[in-house]
């Protein structure tokens, strides 16, 4: 996992899928916050997601996955003050009813966009706007 998991700049953590499938990407997304978690200080995560299909089936392990991240809510409600997910436009357009429910899904704010620039500097303004104002939770979707 380490080789798609960048700490260098704690506490904004970065998660490179690559090539990896959807399940092994999430799997590595899990394990990344699990461990940021672990680490018990607010903190704000990029993900970046290079390879989503434009059509999927229902993908292998979604119950499970549900099932992570019901797990996984309560801290990232607690701990995380952004989550952001890069990737293709195409995908910004096909995932709009997943990307808006966001926030409800991970309990954390979160955002999604084309733009890895983008993506980290809304990670570091929703650091620094937690060090005086707790998160709140919403969800945005721009395009580049």
């Amino acid at each position: 996992m380490a080789e798609f998991v960048d700490w260098a700049d704690w506490p904004l953590l970065e998660v490179r899928t690559g090539d990896l499938s959807a399940h092994e990407a999430r799997t590595v997304v899990a394990q990344a916050l699990r461990q940021a978690l672990d680490r018990g200080e607010p903190f704000a995560a990029v993900v970046e997601i290079p390879q989503v299909p434009v059509r999927r089936p229902r993908m292998r392990g979604t119950v499970e996955h549900v099932r992570l991240v019901k797990e996984l809510r309560p801290g990232l409600a607690e701990r995380c003050r952004g989550l952001v997910v890069v990737m293709p436009a195409h995908a910004l357009h096909d995932n709009t009813k997943t990307i808006r429910a966001g926030a409800k899904i991970w309990g954390c704010p979160t955002f999604a966009v084309d733009d890895l620039a983008r993506a980290r500097a809304w990670a570091r303004d929703q650091l620094s706007a937690s060090a005086s104002v707790p998160p709140r939770a919403a969800s945005r979707r721009i395009h580049g």
